[in-house]
């Protein structure tokens, strides 16, 4: 069966309708490979561009699976797709997104919008301008979200900044826990101690109306009285 070649405007050749090969790749790296796609450069030892545009893959072992505009700098770093994406250190990774920049030790961000991962061990799993810039820190989403302290975390929510150690922001907006192992469930709070949970309101369902069999620091209401157990 002849084969049927031709050269699109995109740059890519095409074999019986498939691309195959992509136009201005540059595989200067030791045994490293471009599949298709315009103008990616794998320059890294063992680097990998898989396709997109203008990706660049310049460390050992680093991956671009796919996308515009992406740069896997770090060792054995990696960027599964997505539009200006960064991946500067060792293990470091961003799965998609736009504008999104992993740079610490092992970090992630899995997605979203301008979101920054630079603590060792940090994660941003997505929403926007959110970073997590302590060691083993995470913010699952929201915006403008910053987890600072060593392993801090960020639920949701808006406007939040978990600055020490342990330290725990649920959701809400503009909360700021300022205390190790502090937690705080709700809006407006900073917090005063450590190992305290801190609320707007609290409302306690289904209080037990004995003492029996309660261990030590539980509340039980006596009547209209809401006792706690010695």
């Amino acid at each position: 069966m002849p084969l049927n070649v031709d050269l699109i405007n995109t740059g890519s050749l095409f074999v019986n309708g498939s691309p195959i090969l992509g136009l201005y790749e540059t595989g200067s790296g030791e045994c490293s490979t471009q599949r298709s796609g315009v103008n990616n450069d794998a320059s890294g030892n063992y680097s990998v561009v898989s396709g997109g545009r203008y990706n660049t893959s310049s460390n050992s072992y680093s991956t671009i699976s796919g996308g515009i505009c992406n740069t896997s700098s770090g060792g054995y770093s990696t960027i599964s797709g997505g539009y200006r994406n960064t991946s500067s250190n060792y293990f470091s990774t961003v799965s998609g997104g736009i504008g999104n920049t992993s740079t610490g030790n092992s970090s992630t961000v899995s997605g979203g919008r301008c979101n920054t991962s630079t603590g060792n061990c940090s994660t941003v799993s997505g929403g926007d301008r959110n970073m997590s810039s302590g060691n083993c820190s995470t913010v699952s989403g929201g915006r403008l979200n910053t987890s600072s302290g060593q392993y801090s975390f960020v639920g949701n929510g808006g406007f939040n900044t978990a600055i020490n150690n342990y330290s725990v922001i649920l959701g809400g907006i503009c909360n700021t826990t300022q205390h190790d192992c502090s937690f705080i469930i709700g809006s407006n709070i900073s917090t005063d101690r450590v190992c305290t949970t801190f609320v707007n309101n609290l409302s306690i369902k289904n209080i037990p109306t004995s003492s029996s069999g309660l261990p030590s620091g539980s509340v039980w209401r006596n009547g209209t009285v809401l006792e706690i157990v010695p």
